[in-house]
């Protein structure tokens, strides 16, 4: 994958976002979907992206994600019009949408890591993990990683449609979102791939590379790279989105 840095720069201070999942080789060579999903918001509420995986193992995986990204935008953005609500209420009511809107489909049938970050009109930063891949948020002196580094195999991560799940969110919060602030979210197609070190350094090179493209050419061009992964032998689904501040 080549991810050339652009030469030009964003020139309005206001939140950017985008991104992109591209079918596996596996999944590509057996015709089976993607299931990986993402999804992305702007209202007046603020701007949210959502990524989730589902869990091969499991035969409505597909479903689940992209159920688990719906319900994580439409989460946040009702915490946001609650004034007083914890942050710790958010993982549950995510849960509580995402069981809900899968109607009939058992959640066991469809479990599903899920990530999702959003910046409310004021500015706020919020962010809420399940599941191994990537959750992070950078500025220019640190770098925060929301999601544990997974142990074992991809099955036995924690996942919506696993119970119990009360103690297997991790969120944060950031009352101030400086300029150049980052954050990114990517599945473990991507995640899996990156030394720990360079992590910030990939969010910053997607940005640099796709952030000043058109709007629909940074989905299409950040796909193209998903597909075109260097990996040698890379078999797993990608997703990546992500979420600027720019300077």
């Amino acid at each position: 994958m080549t991810l050339t840095p652009s030469t030009r720069s964003l020139l309005t201070p206001q939140f950017e976002h985008f991104a992109a999942s591209a079918r596996g080789p596996l999944h590509a060579e057996l015709d089976s979907r993607n299931q990986d999903a993402w999804k992305a918001s702007r209202t007046s509420a603020g701007v949210v992206v959502a990524v989730a995986d589902g869990m091969g193992s499991k035969p409505l995986a597909d479903i689940g994600s992209r159920t688990a990204c719906a319900a994580a935008v439409a989460a946040t953005e009702l915490w946001w019009r609650a004034d007083d609500a914890p942050v710790s209420a958010l993982p549950s009511l995510i849960e509580s949408l995402w069981r809900t809107w899968l109607g009939p489909v058992a959640p066991d049938d469809a479990r599903t890591t899920c990530l999702v970050a959003g910046v409310s009109q004021r500015g706020a930063l919020v962010m809420a993990a399940i599941g191994d891949g990537l959750a992070l948020i950078c500025d220019d002196s640190e770098m925060q990683v929301l999601t544990a580094e997974r142990m074992g195999f991809s099955n036995e991560t924690h996942a919506l449609g696993r119970m119990p799940t009360a103690g297997a969110w991790r969120v944060a919060t950031r009352g101030e979102v400086p300029p150049g602030t980052a954050v990114l979210l990517a599945t473990d197609g991507v995640a899996d791939d990156l030394l720990p070190a360079r992590r910030g350094d990939f969010a910053r090179q997607v940005i640099g590379s796709y952030g000043d493209l058109p709007d629909w050419q940074r989905g299409f061009e950040l796909w193209r790279a998903l597909h075109d992964w260097p990996t040698p032998g890379h078999s797993d689904d990608k997703t990546v989105a992500v979420l600027w501040r720019s300077r």
